[in-house]
């Protein structure tokens, strides 16, 4: 077992003197008593030399220890103050060797503290970058289910390469509106039960919305059986007339292979019709502190709500700008100009050949 308070070099040297000293002493007092009571000169000598060897003796030993106790004492004060170890040259070669494999010995701590340092430096940093990017992943995972529900997974990660964390500011654009709206809704729903009336809502919205998004359009929201998206905010807002009306085509061909599958299984079918417009409107998050919603507002969009209203079964009705941007690539023809709330003048309207 280890003793609480181990004795020193220095005391372990002096017991160890004491006793090996014992020996010669009593090997003289032996020769003495032996020999003769009275004490010659001879005895004397040898008396004196005991002596002085023991005294020699003890010198050698007290240095040799006194430069042990100095070496521990340097010791500790080198490793706390990261100083280096420097023994007398009289000292013995051991202990010399001693001083020189520590002084390596704090040299390599030494260099390793200050690696220690720069590692540990560098971790930070590097754990700094780490969070840093966590909190973009959680912020884009953020954008992406948000931007979802307006436009699709292509347009989203086009956004986000782009550095854009919202779909577009508050601001005034030009812009295209597609509203497409269920004909006879209500009479339909009225013999349906109210699972299968939204078994099919769901159905039909889900492959509109899809067809929407591949053409560039924003869903803009569901107003009961109908629905309004707009075209121009992403993309190539040049196209934004032109992409609606190609969109139009196919919802309107999607509608029809959708109510062939509904015939054939003996279920109630409808047709849907579409109005566009392309004009300015105010484009924003709108709405109260407690609920927003990402809207367009303006006549244009009054303008595409009437043109919807006038659109019979399977019919894409346009005002004047989204003919002018796409009668040169769809066939279209005029029909009748109507009146619109809040305007002193009529709309022309064309309806898209089909």
């Amino acid at each position: 077992m280890k003793s609480k308070n181990p004795r020193s070099f220095l005391e372990n040297a002096q017991q160890i003197f004491g006793l090996l000293s014992a020996i010669p002493y009593l090997l003289a007092i032996y020769v003495f008593m032996q020999t003769s009571t009275k004490v010659t000169p001879e005895v004397a000598l040898v008396a004196v030399a005991v002596l002085l060897f023991h005294l020699l003796g003890y010198y050698n030993l007290r240095r040799i220890a006194d430069q042990v106790c100095d070496l521990s004492r340097q010791t500790d004060r080198a490793v706390s103050e990261k100083e280096s170890v420097s023994i007398e040259s009289g000292a013995p070669a051991e202990i010399g060797h001693v001083a020189e494999r520590f002084n390596h010995l704090l040299v390599d701590l030494t260099k390793s503290d200050t690696k220690y340092r720069e590692v540990t430096t560098q971790l930070m940093l590097y754990a700094k970058e780490i969070d840093d990017f966590q909190n973009k992943l959680k912020h884009e995972a953020l954008v992406r289910e948000r931007l979802g529900r307006y436009v699709g997974v292509n347009v989203v990660e086009h956004l986000l390469s782009a550095g854009e964390d919202v779909l577009i500011k508050n601001q005034k654009k030009n812009a295209t509106i597609l509203f497409a709206d269920i004909r006879s809704f209500t009479r339909i729903s009225e013999n349906m039960q109210p699972e299968m009336v939204i078994a099919m809502l769901n159905e039909y919205f889900d492959t509109m919305v899809n067809i929407i998004f591949r053409h560039n359009g924003v869903l803009d929201k569901f107003i009961g059986d109908e629905l309004m998206a707009v075209f121009g905010l992403v993309g190539d807002p040049d196209r934004g007339g032109l992409d609606a009306v190609q969109c139009a085509i196919e919802m309107r061909q999607a509608v029809h292979d959708f109510m062939f599958e509904r015939s054939k299984a003996g279920l109630p079918v409808f047709e849907v019709g579409i109005g566009i417009n392309t004009g300015e409107v105010v484009v924003g998050n709108l709405g109260s502190k407690n609920r927003m919603d990402y809207t367009v507002i303006g006549d244009t969009v009054n303008v595409a709500s009437r043109l919807v209203n006038i659109a019979g079964g399977q019919q894409i009705v346009t005002g004047e700008e989204t003919f002018q941007q796409c009668k040169s690539e769809i066939p279209m023809r005029a029909r009748e100009k109507i009146m619109v709330k809040n305007r002193t003048g009529p709309v022309m309207s064309y309806e898209v050949a089909g």
